[in-house]
């Protein structure tokens, strides 16, 4: 019989203060996780809850609750089998499980505010960060090779961080025009993405992505400021906004996204895998924000604008709350791009809107249906599809980035402008908006 690893103590903080202790051990050959707050942290003048299931109280919870919001903080699908096989190729042990392991190893960087680390202390406030630089021409290379960068930004540059999503990016320090990775686990300022590998060739998603959400900014959506740099490959950068620079230093916000929020983990992410419905977010975002009447509109407008913009992967993890000093808040919105360009994805949303999947399919009913779901009246609904539809169709003709000069830019932002144009048009004969 071999013998069992002993059990994994990880501590959580935020900045200074002692959280909370993460433990782990093997019961029928699994890790079963558990998570108890510490009692100074809730008797601390601001202590905040973890997520929305895990709210402050003195009881452990068991390992359900606790995995749903540990393993939303973990990259997934290929990213996490890269980096499962460069740890192999390196002889690390996979430990008690790969959550654990992940967490242990690359814990002090993730998403939202805090640090979870096995050291007895958290990285002093005033220690500076140990940077790396990072050289464009060595992303490139990567790029080329057909290299993972999440991996090879950790194993062959020394990041320490662990960024959910099953997108090959990472996160840095952006200053001044110049890249740095952080070795010992200091907060970052920017996540990066290169071009998305589809079956039939590279997408050119950094200039969707950064029209887009320009798009997104003019027409009245909160979101983060996002940039291009230019070159052999186009490489998106968008600002965190889970970090607040103040000088040199980088404070990091709390935030949980809508997978931990409803307590589940990213493999209920979309709503036909058994994930929440739309009217599920809403309905969170009355009962937890403090400013519930203008978060549900923001919502609201958030899903007409991926529906005109043909984004069909809006699922529970593009959405978080922010803790603030009121209470928790609708985050601003990420991820926001066509997926409607690429033939090799699915057409059907990830929402379904009335019974309906299928954005040229709509019609009044499904209007109606989706109302009652949410509770607010169909006329007002239908009032804040017909407002950004028209809203779109104008500053989307007008929306210029001055900034790109490669031809191939415009051939992208050509096709978003009049993908916008015919949903708009044909929403507007289907629902009947004036």
């Amino acid at each position: 019989m071999s013998e069992q690893p002993p059990p994994l103590h990880l501590r959580v903080f935020f900045e200074q203060q002692l959280v909370g202790d993460l433990t782990a051990r093997r019961e029928e050959g699994e890790a079963r996780f558990r998570f108890t707050y510490r009692g100074e942290w809730l008797r601390s003048a601001s202590p905040f809850a973890l997520s929305v299931p895990l709210s402050l109280r003195e009881e452990p919870y068991g390992h359900q609750e606790t995995r749903a919001y540990l393993e939303n903080l973990l990259p997934e699908g290929e990213v996490l089998t890269q980096l499962r096989r460069y740890a192999r190729q390196r002889g690390e042990p996979g430990g008690l499980s790969d959550e654990g392991y992940f967490l242990r190893r690359f814990g002090v960087d993730c998403a939202g505010a805090l640090v979870i680390t096995e050291d007895e202390r958290p990285p002093r406030a005033d220690e500076p960060p140990a940077l790396r630089p990072l050289d464009l021409e060595v992303i490139y290379a990567h790029l080329t090779a057909r290299r993972p960068l999440t991996a090879e930004m950790i194993y062959e540059h020394g990041g320490r961080f662990s960024l959910a999503g099953a997108q090959d990016k990472f996160p840095l320090i952006y200053r001044g025009g110049a890249l740095w990775i952080p070795t010992n686990g200091a907060p970052t300022t920017h996540i990066l993405k290169p071009m998305s590998r589809g079956a039939r060739g590279d997408w050119n998603t950094p200039l969707n992505e950064l029209f887009c959400m320009r798009l997104a900014a003019e027409v009245g959506l909160r979101v983060p400021r996002v940039s291009v740099i230019e070159g052999p490959q186009p490489l998106y950068l968008v600002e965190r906004f889970d970090r607040v620079s103040e000088g040199e230093r980088v404070r990091r916000v709390h935030q949980q996204d809508l997978c931990q929020a409803h307590g589940l983990t990213s493999a209920l992410k979309y709503e036909s895998d058994g994930g929440p419905r739309f009217a599920e977010h809403a309905r969170l975002i009355q009962e937890r924000s403090t400013a519930p009447i203008a978060d549900l509109e923001q919502l609201i407008r958030w899903l007409w604008f991926n529906i005109l913009i043909g984004n069909n992967d809006c699922h529970a993890k593009n959405l978080s709350l922010l803790s603030t000093p009121a209470g928790l808040r609708l985050a601003p919105f990420y991820d926001l791009l066509s997926t409607a360009l690429y033939k090799d994805l699915s057409p059907s949303f990830s929402y379904s809107l009335g019974g309906c999947w299928l954005w040229h399919d709509l019609k009044p009913k499904h209007i109606e249906l989706l109302a009652a779901e949410l509770r607010i009246p169909s006329a007002r609904l239908n009032k804040l599809g017909a407002q950004m539809a028209a809203l779109l169709a104008q500053r989307a003709e007008r929306l210029a980035l001055p900034e790109l000069r490669a031809a191939e830019s415009h051939d992208v932002i050509n096709a978003l402008r009049a993908l916008i144009q015919r949903r708009a048009e044909h929403l507007k004969g289907r629902l009947r908006w004036a």
